[in-house]
């Protein structure tokens, strides 16, 4: 039976991609994420919180609710970021998606998708072990620069309705947000901005500053598998602080990985 609710799912996928949903004939994919899985992530991340993981590398709690969000200052290293740039720096790049299907104005950035070599695949199964799923959930990386002025708007992670990957592959019950690069001397600006996270010293949200190596990882989804619109951020822009600085500004890199509700299938 599993077979082929696969083969149905995956022909779903096809007609939606193809631009033929057929939603008379295969439904929308469905939005919530297992609870076996939504509730392993939420474990794993109130457990590196509250230091009962045993994790070789510290984690800070950033906030607890209505989502646990955890910043991991030392989750790359120097030479695994060298590798990383060094492969990418030849890399054909292209819009980010939003910038291309949809409206530029609310994603401005460049993107590269990387789904073959040693550190793809040491990186995916460390992300899926971060949330306490094996690495095959995990989806390839994807690179996403940022020049000044460059920005992605308040978004979620999540699949929408319309995601035909969602037939496959499932919902994204989590994120790790890796920086690659710390915001550059010559630049304000470039922040990850949470504007649901808010308190009496952040009325506005909570925004996190870009530290080179350092990560933020978060549910998606509730603990039992519902999207969480609350998990909402925006890339904001850089901003040059001196315009004769322009030209030479350098960029804004970061690294999402994004884990799945089922396995990844479109990965060697």
């Amino acid at each position: 039976m599993q077979g082929e609710a696969d083969v149905w799912n995956a022909l779903a996928c096809m007609c939606a991609a193809a631009g033929r949903p057929h939603e008379e004939v295969f439904g929308q994919p469905p939005m919530t994420a297992s609870q076996i899985h939504s509730q392993a992530v939420w474990q794993a991340l109130n457990q590196l919180a509250d230091g009962s993981a045993g994790q070789s590398f510290p984690a800070v709690s950033v906030a607890s609710s209505p989502f646990p969000l955890l910043w991991l200052p030392q989750w790359l290293a120097e030479e695994e970021i060298t590798e990383i740039l060094l492969e990418a720096k030849d890399a054909f790049w292209n819009p980010s998606p939003l910038a291309t299907h949809g409206d530029a104005a609310v994603r401005s950035s460049e993107s590269l998708v990387l789904s073959s070599g040693p550190w793809v695949q040491r990186l995916r199964g460390r992300a899926a072990a971060l949330v306490g799923l094996a690495p095959q959930y995990a989806e390839p990386p994807q690179l996403v620069r940022y020049s000044p002025g460059q920005l992605y708007k308040p978004h979620v992670d999540w699949g929408h309705g319309g995601d035909a990957s969602l037939f496959i592959a499932g919902q994204r019950v989590a994120t790790v947000l890796v920086y690659l690069t710390d915001i550059p001397q010559s630049c304000v600006g470039g922040c990850t901005h949470f504007p649901h996270l808010t308190s009496r010293k952040q009325q506005e949200g909570l925004r996190i500053v870009p530290v080179k190596g350092a990560a933020c990882a978060w549910p998606n989804v509730s603990v039992n598998g519902m999207p969480l619109m609350e998990t909402e951020h925006a890339a904001e822009p850089l901003q040059v602080k001196r315009a004769e600085d322009a030209e030479d500004a350098a960029q804004k890199i970061a690294l999402n990985l994004w884990i799945r509700d089922r396995p990844v299938p479109w990965v060697a």
